[in-house]
């Protein structure tokens, strides 16, 4: 399927153009259905839905098929492209929220990336809508004052700050440089492992940022990754660089012109996206330089959410992968592609509301407020996809690794 054409199909089934996913029981749009809308970066900065997005359709089926969940009720959900951009996200979240076939929508699963989330999480809590996210790590969505109705599946990336440390300990490093996107959960990071790192008594030669390339595009020695690069090589050979995909492999680029990537460097990243080196897979667009990238990209010591290692979630991503060649997706996985550790995290998340709706339903409040929906997910438990999660209020201590279990809620 072209992107052109996923870009334009954002619903399916049921109704027309519009992508729909439900349950077995009742007819959508029936008082009786719960909706949920899911909004998945398919395409943009960080296109993970494309390796997770059936994940949805599973919980749904499981939720469905389990009836001491919701009984004689009807769950399905809507999904929407937010591109991983703050403008595109919140346009998908209000369509979402006013869409004409949906009577009411009971909450949003996602978004994945913070640039969504932050103003999204804002608006669902105007709303009182619960907003249950896979994928945003900001720590600003920590402060319950200003997100009442969210929580996350996943840990905010600075808390990947500690074993960054305990690397630098392990292998006697003092000295390292950062390099850092402007985007808010960027710096956030960059500055939490920054304050972790001169604690610890390692020398910061030199701290940059930039803005992102979708956002600024310049090539050449002009380039800020380029001349910051530039410089960054005589300073340090542990370079720690803070960004999405399209950026990484911008730097990488230039690091294999500048020779950098013969052993003598290390580069750090967080939650890479697998297939980054591959231009059409980012803003750069096919450059014809997809072998030098992927060159490049073998020197990146890569901190990512660590999958479960077993036979469970082996089977877990089989479906995955199987369901995301099917309706609704119709966008098969290519042989050399894996599905993502979010695709765990994602499941989980919608999981998780249908126990706190439960609970809510079970308790006589209100199935629609998301302030009611997100306390009964505290001090919880249940067995997701990814891992045994206990729910605790601001509690998230996410396992980043090199190359890092899925966590608890926050």
């Amino acid at each position: 399927m072209s992107m052109r054409l996923k870009q334009f199909i954002r619903f399916c089934l049921i109704v027309p153009f519009i992508n729909v996913v439900l349950g077995s029981v009742g007819s959508y749009g029936d008082t009786t259905d719960i909706v949920l809308g899911v909004l998945l970066p398919y395409t943009g900065s960080w296109p993970i839905g494309s390796k997770i997005a059936s994940a949805a359709s599973i919980a749904i089926d499981d939720i469905q098929n389990d009836q001491s969940l919701l009984p004689n009720r009807s769950i399905g959900y809507l999904w929407n492209d937010t591109r991983c951009n703050a403008g595109d996200g919140l346009y998908e979240v209000v369509d979402l929220w006013s869409h004409g076939s949906v009577l009411h929508l009971h909450g949003f699963i996602g978004g994945g990336c913070d640039s969504v989330c932050e103003p999204s999480g804002l608006l669902t809590a105007a709303w009182d809508l619960p907003m249950i996210s896979w994928g945003c790590t900001s720590s600003s969505m920590s402060n319950k004052l200003n997100y009442p109705t969210f929580v996350r599946t996943v840990g905010p990336y600075f808390r990947c700050a500690p074993m960054i440390v305990e690397i630098f300990h392990r292998f006697d490093w003092s000295r390292a440089a950062i390099i850092t996107s402007s985007e808010h959960s960027w710096q956030l990071t960059s500055s939490e492992v920054r304050t972790r790192l001169e604690d610890a008594g390692v020398e910061i030669s030199q701290y940059s940022s930039f803005e992102p390339g979708n956002e600024h595009l310049v090539y050449g020695t002009e380039d800020t990754h380029y001349t910051t690069l530039e410089k960054t090589k005589d300073e340090a050979r542990i370079i720690l660089l803070f960004a999405y995909g399209g950026d990484v492999r911008d730097v990488m680029l230039y690091a294999y012109d500048f020779g950098m990537i013969n052993g003598d460097y290390i580069f750090f990243t967080v939650d890479l996206y697998e297939n980054s080196f591959i231009g059409n897979n980012t803003w750069m667009g096919d450059d014809g330089r997809d072998d030098d990238a992927h060159k490049a990209f073998g020197s990146i010591f890569n901190i990512h959410i660590l999958e479960p290692d077993t036979q469970k979630y082996r089977n877990f991503t089989e479906e995955v992968r199987r369901r995301m060649a099917i309706t609704p997706f119709n966008d098969p996985l290519e042989d050399d592609s894996s599905v993502d550790v979010h695709a765990g995290l994602l499941y989980d998340a919608m999981y998780l509301y249908a126990v706190a709706l439960h609970a809510v339903l079970e308790a006589g409040e209100n199935e629609l407020s998301g302030y009611a929906i997100v306390r009964k997910l505290f001090n919880r438990t249940f067995e997701g996809e990814c891992m045994y999660i206990t729910q605790k209020y601001i509690k998230n201590k996410a396992i980043y690794m090199a190359a890092v279990a899925c966590s608890n809620l926050s």
